[in-house]
């Protein structure tokens, strides 16, 4: 499958042989929901908002994306932007034991496991066809409790 962040190449497979094999009888394009520059800018700006009005939290940029961090130290959410051409505008995020397996069975076409993280537990979201601002705001919060020191939460 070739991924772009405004369409994607669908092929049609015969059965569950061929898709293993990778050939394709039949391809076409299918329009991708991807943000305008200025609605990513707008979302960034929000969840920036939101991440940093949690206590002692930073914003860095790791492995060129805008990351937030507890004492300068764990990072708990960075924001993804078409990564590796993957056609994806939304969040990597640290979340609690079982919470990505769990979302990602309930909703699979807005959460998904990560590359290089998804191992450890982090969960994607997908922000392609919109933000939920109130399960956004939840999510963040697991994702600081995740990595936040005992000390930090319990003040």
């Amino acid at each position: 499958m070739v991924v772009h962040p405004t369409r994607m190449l669908v092929c049609v497979l015969h059965d569950f042989t061929v898709a293993r094999s990778a050939n394709a009888t039949a391809c076409y394009t299918v329009h991708m929901a991807y943000p305008t520059a200025a609605k990513r800018r707008a979302v960034l700006e929000r969840l920036r908002r939101i991440c940093l009005e949690l206590p002692e939290t930073s914003e860095r940029l790791s492995h060129g994306a805008p990351s937030f961090f507890v004492r300068e130290k764990k990072c708990f959410l960075m924001v993804l932007d078409d990564h590796h051409g993957d056609g994806i505008f939304g969040i990597w995020c640290a979340a609690p034991p079982g919470n990505q397996e769990l979302l990602v069975a309930a909703n699979p076409d807005r959460f998904f496991r990560p590359p290089y993280v998804g191992h450890r537990g982090w969960l994607g979201v997908r922000f392609n066809d919109g933000v939920e601002w109130d399960e956004l705001e939840g999510i963040v919060e697991d994702a600081f409790a995740t990595v936040a020191p005992k000390k930090l939460l319990d003040r």
